[in-house]
């Protein structure tokens, strides 16, 4: 499969049929992820290497960027004043996602300006960075450091895709649960959404369809994968009736309703997935399409950049146009994110994910 292909289709998970699902990207991008890191973890599971050669791959490709624009951010700070906290240290170990729940006695500006990763700029009131995108990034990482360690350790294709099996039917349950029982400080915490253990059957969702790909059943999946799309379809239609009659679309608003939410736009990703992994159908041409190939490229790039200087734009727009400001600052941070992207895929990444094929090496 063409990985960039695969990441073209998360960037255009903004708005479905008018629908506010710009949320499901991140549970879009999970099945992706689920899927592809999985693949290439079964498929070198005999290999020499493959602790090595898997941890170095993924070193390269998140973490210059990630610590970069925390550097490029720390070194303006002599001018900009960004009140760093020691808190701040979650952010740069992967653990970011756990801090709006950790202090749920506490609600006050501090707690939720680090919580959140809204960097506020103490000789300049209205400018402010937003870095609580990484939650999701979070979530990746701490993949990472679980997940290879069982493939490598079971090996076995059945026995993994019971282990997925068991994830996809317990963490929606424990979702649930959690949501009705849980402490409400953790519930607006959003620990139902940020902690990793209640999003792991997203990323299951993908390893489960990397693994039965791998069978002898590819026929039936496609079959079943049209079937998704077609119900899926429908389903956001009343999805979009529903919104509108219970007048909410936030994202918690509706998760708190609907914990099995995720799940459904799990599902349907993964169908989506299945499909564009067959030459000649409708989402195999769609995304194939050279713009969004060109998308996928710079798709990680355009994830890290493209919500951090948000708030600075919609602060200088609402002071000059306050009747436009949403709709231009949204403009003007597309913009500025393809630029940045496109800059730092070319100049500073590519020539970092090079380095893969030379320190990845099979030889013993």
């Amino acid at each position: 499969m063409d990985c960039v292909r695969s990441r073209s289709w998360v960037s255009l998970s903004g708005t479905i049929l008018g629908i506010p699902f710009g949320w499901a990207g991140v549970d879009i991008f999970f099945v992706l992820s689920g899927f592809l890191i999985t693949g290439i973890l079964y498929d070198t599971r005999d290999d020499v290497h493959r602790v090595r050669n898997f941890y170095i791959r993924r070193t390269l490709r998140i973490f210059p960027l990630y610590y970069g624009v925390f550097i490029a951010i720390l070194l303006t700070t002599p001018w900009m004043h960004w009140a760093w906290t020691w808190q701040w240290l979650a952010w740069p170990l992967y653990l970011g996602n756990f801090l709006r729940f950790l202090y749920p006695h506490l609600h006050n500006d501090f707690v939720m300006a680090f919580a959140d990763a809204h960097l506020m700029s103490k000789v300049s009131p209205g400018s402010e960075l937003d870095l609580g995108h990484f939650w999701s990034l979070c979530v990746e990482e701490q993949f990472y450091l679980v997940w290879p360690w069982i493939v490598f350790a079971v090996r076995d294709r059945r026995k993994l895709m019971a282990i997925c099996t068991a994830c996809i039917v317990a963490v929606p349950i424990a979702r649930t649960v959690a949501m009705a029982h849980l402490p409400q400080a953790l519930v607006d915490g959003e620990v139902v959404l940020h902690a990793t253990p209640f999003r792991f059957d997203t990323l299951m969702v993908g390893a489960l369809i990397a693994l039965l790909y791998r069978g002898a059943h590819r026929d039936l999946m496609q079959r079943t994968a049209r079937m998704i799309l077609l119900a899926g379809v429908l389903w956001l239609l009343w999805f979009e009736a529903s919104l509108y009659m219970f007048g909410s679309s936030k994202y918690l608003d509706v998760v708190q309703r609907r914990p099995w939410l995720l799940s459904v736009v799990a599902v349907f990703a993964g169908a989506l997935l299945l499909r564009t992994l067959i030459p000649g159908t409708v989402a195999y041409r769609i995304f194939r399409l050279r713009w969004l190939r060109w998308l996928g490229t710079v798709s990680y790039g355009a994830y890290v950049f493209h919500d951090i200087p948000h708030r600075l734009y919609l602060t200088f727009l609402t002071a000059r146009a306050p009747l436009h400001a949403h709709k231009l600052a949204a403009l003007a941070g597309l913009g500025t994110t393809l630029l940045l992207s496109f800059v730092s895929y070319r100049f500073f990444e590519s020539p970092i994910l090079r380095l893969k094929d030379r320190l990845t090496s099979d030889r013993p």
